[in-house]
């Protein structure tokens, strides 16, 4: 498995990529924390949102939030390891870095298949204990992520690009995937929908979400999964600055759920 460095020198990580690490890193704790936070709140103070059918993710939404407010809270530890890396914890930087990444985009996997399902075959949906299947699922999801870390921070300060890449692309192809059948099937018309083929409120909303949503994850990954395709071809310094600019839309992009969130408790204007 081929490895990069992350302990490049300065000729090899030029200013203009650290510069993008260490804004993209302080826009993630200084407003990335903070809103996360509030959508944790109101995910805990409020389950199942008052009886709206959005709300039967809350699991999956609550451990997602949870990674997120765990990412933005790696930002001191990987801007000192950026900065100097005599002053870096690695293996907790690896541990820490390497669950978080891998943790959001199974979250964001098992929030959309279980989309996938209700719509495209509801009888297995209602069939399974939602508590049941949802917590498995999620913890499924803990081990694997943290199977992940646990290998980074073994590997430290090498980072593992190519399982990093795997995940990914594995993740972005099911989203994807089930994105574009829920999508499909929202499409179709259904007893409910007016004779004229027009979709009710419910279909619209519903579509228009997971539009954007699909959307959302689309320019938060491919990004990522580009640049870290990219490690044996570009030169170290283009790599890096490539995964730089990925993971600054990456980290932004992640700003979307717990708008989300906030949007669908009206706490936005």
């Amino acid at each position: 498995m081929n490895v990069s460095q992350t302990n490049v020198s300065q000729v090899e990580m030029s200013v203009t990529t650290v510069a993008i690490v260490i804004a993209s890193q302080v826009m993630n704790l200084c407003l990335g924390f903070p809103l996360q936070c509030y959508a944790m709140h109101l995910l805990l103070s409020k389950p199942g949102g008052g009886g709206r059918s959005v709300d039967v993710n809350v699991i999956f939404a609550v451990s997602l939030t949870l990674v997120e407010i765990l990412y933005c809270l790696v930002a001191p530890l990987y801007c000192v390891c950026i900065i100097s890396l005599e002053l870096c914890v690695g293996a907790l930087l690896g541990l820490w870095l390497g669950t978080c990444m891998a943790g959001r985009y199974l979250f964001q996997c098992w929030l959309c298949l279980e989309q996938y399902v209700a719509v495209i075959h509801p009888m297995i949906f209602l069939k399974f204990k939602p508590m049941r299947y949802r917590v498995g699922l999620a913890s499924s999801a803990w081990l694997i992520a943290l199977g992940i870390g646990s290998a980074s921070s073994c590997m430290f300060p090498a980072v593992p690009y190519n399982v990093f890449g795997a995940v990914y692309f594995v993740v972005f192809f099911l989203d994807s995937i089930c994105c574009l059948s829920v999508l499909k099937a929202l499409v179709r018309p259904g007893p409910s929908d007016k004779d004229n083929g027009e979709m009710n409120v419910a279909k619209k909303r519903a579509f228009k979400i997971i539009s954007m949503n699909l959307v959302t994850f689309l320019v938060q990954v491919i990004p990522i999964v580009v640049s870290f395709g990219l490690l044996n071809t570009l030169p170290p310094e283009s790599f890096h600055l490539g995964v730089a600019i990925g993971m600054f839309i990456n980290i932004a992009g992640g700003f979307v759920h717990p708008i989300y969130v906030l949007h669908k408790y009206a706490k936005l204007p």
